[in-house]
């Protein structure tokens, strides 16, 4: 029998989907909702309250204040479930006769505590403890490297959780076969949700290198911080995009006439931004799967030069450029900035294979056949 009805409980409001996360949430709501089936959203929400554009995809909305208080730091649960508890949740998820997909480890404190005659799934967006401790790597800050470490400590303790869980559904391949090998089989691969549809076959050639990224986490300052690093000892030109942009490097890129800082507004500028960019330089410190913004620069870019860290699939990785060293970043550099640019039909064979619509139709096969 085909799914038909889902509950969706979100980790933050999936609107706007202007990072990371509830990019994930958002378009999957929107593919489900386009094949039919009739959701049922809980958001956990903090700033982002108003869910006026959500009402289109869901049969309804229910909402949860996160609670941050301080004290909720010394909780024996990780400060992300803890801030997101709710008293009214359990009541409201058993009022709907329709399986619970949980998004991500953050969201899943009601099951610690209740049983559901549904069937139950949890998205998990990052093999949790390794991506803290790998901030914790990254920080500099001594305060906050150890708020890292302690949130990842506690996460790994926090991650049976998943045993009350028919299907994990694992973005990566490094977290499917994490997942699949330590929870007797109930992992399933669904790649990342992303906003793009059409596949843009750029003609002739960018006029800069692009790095863009969410600078407000550690990793990825890190990873500007690198790129920069490549662009000091070469002279082409190079934008470094985001909504925000730390104050230490910033003094680094005015140092530089060929580096600039671009602040990012909507997607629309974004895509602008790749869509103008000769190559799309992207690093990462830590491996964690196969990165929203690989598919942003293929869809709508020309050439991609990535690290291992930042894709774990194979057949994204065959349609990149792929440095793993300092000397090959900047030699793959060079030699895409001596090449013209010429769409490669193998890139639309590949990126076909991960549009959303078909992901919604593999996680509703999933649901149904679990």
């Amino acid at each position: 029998m085909t799914l038909t009805k889902l509950q969706i409980v979100s980790f933050n409001n999936p609107y706007p989907a202007n990072y990371g996360g509830v990019i994930d949430v958002f378009y999957k709501i929107k593919h489900l909702h386009n094949l039919g089936v009739e959701l049922y959203l809980h958001i956990f929400f903090d700033d982002r309250f108003d869910t006026e554009a959500l009402k289109p995809y869901c049969k309804k909305i229910f909402v949860y204040k996160r609670n941050k208080s301080f004290f909720k730091l010394f909780n024996a649960l990780p400060f992300r479930v803890a801030s997101r508890t709710s008293k009214q949740i359990y009541n409201n998820l058993t009022q709907v006769d329709a399986p619970i997909l949980f998004e991500g480890l953050q969201t899943t404190h009601v099951l610690l505590n209740h049983q559901f005659k549904c069937k139950i799934f949890i998205r998990v967006h990052n093999i949790e403890h390794s991506y803290f401790y790998g901030l914790a790597n990254s920080e500099k800050n001594l305060l906050k490297k150890l708020v890292y470490r302690i949130e990842g400590n506690k996460f790994e303790n926090y991650e049976k959780v998943l045993n009350k869980s028919d299907g994990i559904l694992a973005l990566s391949k490094i977290e499917f076969d994490y997942f699949q090998k330590k929870y007797n089989s109930k992992a399933y691969y669904l790649p990342v949700f992303h906003g793009n549809e059409v596949i843009q076959k750029q003609i002739g050639n960018g006029k800069y290198a692009l790095y863009h990224g969410d600078l407000s986490t550690a990793d990825n300052i890190a990873s500007a911080t690198y790129i920069l690093s490549l662009f000091k000892k070469l002279k082409y030109p190079l934008i470094i995009a985001s909504a925000v942009m730390p104050a230490s490097l910033g003094k680094l890129i005015e140092k530089y006439e060929h580096i600039r800082y671009v602040q990012l507004g909507d997607d629309e500028q974004v895509n602008q931004l790749i869509a103008e960019a000769h190559v799309n330089v992207l690093y990462s410190n830590q491996a964690t799967g196969t990165k929203l913004k690989v598919f942003y620069s293929l869809y709508n870019g020309r050439f991609c030069i990535v690290n291992n860290n930042i894709v774990d699939d194979d057949r994204i990785l065959k349609i990149c450029e792929v440095a793993n060293t300092t000397e090959q970043y900047l030699q793959r550099i060079q030699d895409v900035f001596n090449k013209d640019y010429k769409f490669p039909p193998e890139r639309a064979r590949v990126l076909e294979q991960f549009h959303p619509a078909l992901m919604a139709k593999k996680l509703q096969q999933i649901v149904t056949e679990v």
